[in-house]
């Protein structure tokens, strides 16, 4: 098994549950703590990207007022993605993932140079740079990215939404900021509502974060206990040939209009 980034977490996992059923595993990156809470590693995060941003802007500082420039244009103009999102200030800060890496921070230098386009109204944010942070902050090729992130740094304890939470500590990062930071991977409460690929996942999202994670034993004591059903008696829902929907048993009947047979589409069951 290889593991890389998230992968590395996988590769944990699989090394921690079912270690017999692996040969070798080569893990480059993406080692989880083994001791401590996800605070203690937003903490480092923050402080970390902190010093990545100071990093970035010394070596393209005229992206520093590029940066402030795109802040102030989107809390005052609505600037909307191609998925139909309007792009608010602390959801262009996550173009800061840029800067996880020394292969891809010429890219962030790229995409800020050519943000803004000439319009009868004033500037506004061009096409091409609207793609490409959709591209960056969208979730929708996979939504469980952004619903499970938090928890692989739990260790016995629900996150509770840690990033947002450490995030106070750090006001130089919060969107109001007069020098704007960027950010990166960390996922919070407020994406499942601007991201409208995460909608149908808002409801579990609150649930989630107050999952226990850790060794198994601590899982299986935090899951519910179910009552036990009764036995359900199902019928079929069946359709004639001008759509009009009706209950059935699930045999085949005859249409008295066109006699035709009628085809069994739907099950619903019911207590007995």
């Amino acid at each position: 098994m290889y593991g890389q980034s998230y992968g590395g977490f996988c590769a944990l996992s699989y090394l921690s549950f079912a270690p017999a059923g692996l040969r070798e595993v080569l893990i480059t990156g993406g080692l989880a703590p083994l001791h401590g809470t996800a605070d203690r590693v937003y903490k480092a995060t923050f402080r970390r990207v902190s010093a990545r941003n100071a990093e970035y802007f010394s070596w393209y500082p005229e992206d520093r007022e590029k940066v402030n420039k795109i802040a102030r244009h989107l809390r005052t103009a609505a600037e909307f993605l191609p998925g139909g999102e309007r792009l608010t200030v602390e959801r262009f800060q996550m173009v800061g993932a840029f800067l996880g890496g020394n292969t891809r921070v010429d890219a962030l230098h790229h995409l800020l140079e050519d943000a803004f386009i000439p319009a009868p109204g004033g500037e506004r944010l061009s096409d091409q740079f609207l793609e490409q942070v959709y591209g960056l902050v969208s979730r929708s090729a996979n939504p469980l990215y952004a619903l499970m992130h938090e928890s692989i740094y739990g260790q016995g304890q629900a996150t509770q939404w840690a990033a947002w939470r450490v995030l106070n500590d750090f006001p130089e990062f919060r969107p109001e900021a007069p020098q704007l930071l960027l950010t990166g991977e960390m996922v919070y409460p407020w994406y499942f509502e601007q991201d409208k690929t995460l909608a149908p996942w808002g409801m579990l999202r609150n649930t989630w974060q107050k999952r226990r994670t850790g060794p198994l034993s601590t899982i299986r004591r935090s899951w519910p206990r179910t009552r036990s059903r009764s036995p359900r008696r199902c019928t079929a829902r069946t359709s004639t040939s001008t759509g009009t929907y009706r209950w059935r048993p699930p045999r085949p009947s005859v249409d008295s209009r066109s006699g035709r047979q009628q085809i069994s589409t739907m099950t619903h069951c019911r207590r007995r």
